[in-house]
């Protein structure tokens, strides 16, 4: 999920005189890259606006690629997981509508044959929420060591390490079938859901990425290459 910002330089060039000319390309990238500024900041506010709570770290999710004299390009884009080519949020299903994938401990609960295929897990009624309605890694990481379902063998609990700590252990409650399966975790006062097994979550489209980028294209560009031309023009030698 990206947005260019592109310039037709070349087809305007011919409307200045030689000094405008050879200043054009260096105001025409200026002004695109800070009209791609602008771009990302009204991304966060729109994040800001229709999720709830947005973390840091998903309100820093894109990057601006500057253009350059001889690019005349400039690009909003989502920045890649380490190590990957693949973005690292989650924001697709919420542009275009349709199934979010799976996340990392889904996956990994899958493998250990906890969730079936195709099953999801969504945060039960006793699941223990940070300030922005995410589950720590802390308890996710708990629950698979309890599952013996972590990626690394060495942090999957034993029988050992059960009988060393106190803490309430998490365990699979099921209810006639796989699919209605909880994760849930013992307390004094009894069992607590902390996870529920689910079909694929299906979003419908509600973060406008490419229409708050075209409005500020159309708003911002104009306003940033007068600025910069006529600065290139008052500089020039």
């Amino acid at each position: 999920m990206g947005f260019d910002v592109r310039s037709n330089v070349l087809d305007v060039a011919k409307a200045f005189d030689n000094i405008g000319k050879a200043q054009l390309p260096f105001a025409t990238a200026v002004a695109l890259t800070k009209t791609a500024l602008d771009v990302r900041a009204a991304e966060r506010d729109e994040m800001r606006a229709v999720f709830d709570r947005p973390t840091p770290f998903s309100l820093n999710a894109f990057e601006v690629t500057p253009a350059t004299k001889e690019s005349q390009v400039a690009e909003v884009s989502q920045k890649f997981a380490t190590g990957t080519s693949k973005p690292r949020h989650w924001f697709d299903p919420n542009v275009q509508g349709g199934p979010r994938l799976a996340k990392g401990f889904e996956a990994l609960l899958r493998s250990a044959g906890i969730l079936p295929s195709g099953a999801f897990a969504v945060p039960g009624k006793d699941a223990k929420l940070d300030a922005y309605g995410n589950m720590g890694r802390g308890q996710i990481v708990q629950i698979l060591s309890d599952l013996k379902a972590s990626r690394d063998a060495v942090y999957n609990a034993t029988e050992r390490s059960r009988r060393r700590t106190k803490r309430p252990r998490y365990f699979v409650l099921r209810q006639g079938s796989m699919r209605k399966s909880f994760i849930v975790r013992r307390e004094p006062d009894g069992l607590k859901v902390v996870l529920v097994v689910v079909r694929q979550p299906t979003y419908e489209p509600r973060f406008d990425f490419f229409g708050v980028a075209a409005r500020v294209v159309a708003e911002r560009f104009p306003v940033h290459f007068d600025q910069a031309f006529a600065r290139a023009i008052e500089t020039a030698r």
